[in-house]
This record gives structure tokens, C-alpha cells and sequence, in this order.
């Protein structure tokens, strides 16, 4: 989608530990109209108001979106704001797909989407971040962040048309077992007799 990304929004599906990240994006050039040559000035002594784009955020809460939106118009000049919507489509059971959807179609400029969300949109580059027990500590997730491969999950956003901004981090998560402990990945078989 076109934005920023979201602690907690990259758990995993079910079970597992929670992975990074939530995947900011927009549509792929969506944003070319925001390069001008004289994109913040006016003409004569008329100042140009700033471009304001939307950014629908699944979740009620937007630390992380707050410093981006600082960063965007620090680096701008006061040229381009964000507006971060917090709590798109609320009460939605798949409020994630319906927000990527809505950010394909250009009823907002940015979204934020869990990396769980993705892989029903199509996009099977984030699998790594919710995989179970693939990252287990911060300091691994950290590494994962920093290095080429989110700029190679970015990437997969490209089939959808839309341009991946960044991948944040986001709480890890340890899975529940019913009947036992899920320790390690073979733990996650099924155990009980089936027909």
C-alpha cells in the first residue's frame, strides 16, 4: 500500500511466533504527481497549500505512523502532510485485505497492512516475517529489518501496482498450545487420531 507500517501487524496466522512488521505502501506512481519542480512554492508571494495524503492504518494506535508523518513533512519543508486514519474499516474481520483493496483503488493514498495480510492479497514475499519460529528474538528481527531482504519483500507488491515505502517492526509473538506446549516446529503437527 502507499505508506508506513505498524508494530504488531506482522503476526503470524494462527500459530507461531509474531515476526516483524507491517508493510507500508501505494499505488505505483500514484505519487509521480507529488514531484513538481515547484512542488511547495507559489507563484508570486502566493504560497502552494502542502499535499495532503491519506494514510489508512487498520489499528486505533500510530506511534510509529506519527514519527513518519513528522519525517515526511520535516523533509519536505511543510510541503506534503500525512493524515493518518487510524481504525479503517473497523469491525471487519478481514479489515486488512479490505484496506490494501481500498489503497489499490485509490480511496486512500497510503496504507498500513500486517505482513499476514499479504499472502491473501496474493503477495507471498512477506511469508518469512510469519513463519513460526523462523524469528525469536528482537535482536534477529532487527537484523531482518535492516537488511536487503525488505527491500526484496517490497518488492512483491509490485504484480498489485502498488510501491512498498517500508517494513516495521512489531511484537513477537509465542504460540499457544491446547494440549501441550508448542516448543519448536514439529510440535505444530497434528497430534489427536483423524479419519
Amino acid at each position: 500500500m502507499r505508506g508506513g507500517g505498524k508494530p504488531g501487524l506482522g503476526e503470524g496466522a494462527g500459530i507461531g511466533e509474531k515476526r516483524a512488521a507491517s508493510c507500508a505502501a501505494g499505488r505505483d506512481g500514484g505519487t509521480r504527481r507529488l514531484h513538481g519542480p515547484r512542488l511547495g512554492q507559489g507563484r508570486g508571494n502566493q504560497a502552494r497549500q502542502p499535499v495532503v495524503l491519506t494514510l489508512a492504518n487498520f489499528i486505533g494506535e500510530s506511534v510509529e505512523l506519527d514519527g513518519f508523518a513528522g519525517e515526511v513533512r520535516r523533509l519536505s519543508a511543510g510541503t506534503m502532510r500525512i493524515d493518518i486514519r487510524s481504525r479503517w474499516r473497523p469491525g471487519q474481520v478481514d479489515s486488512e485485505n479490505g484496506l490494501i483493496g481500498d489503497v489499490s483503488a485509490g480511496k486512500a493514498d497510503l496504507g498500513v497492512a500486517g505482513s499476514r495480510a499479504w499472502d491473501s492479497a496474493g503477495v507471498s514475499s512477506f511469508r518469512a516475517l510469519s513463519a513460526p519460529f523462523l524469528i525469536t528474538s528482537y535482536a534477529l528481527q532487527d537484523r531482518v529489518l535492516r537488511s536487503p531482504m525488505t527491500g526484496q519483500m517490497l518488492r512483491g507488491l509490485r504484480p498489485l501496482g502498488l510501491a512498498g515505502i517500508g517494513v516495521l517492526p512489531g511484537p513477537l509473538r509465542k504460540p499457544l498450545g491446547i494440549a501441550r506446549p508448542l516448543l519448536r516446529p514439529s510440535g505444530c503437527r497434528r497430534s489427536w487420531p483423524g479419519p
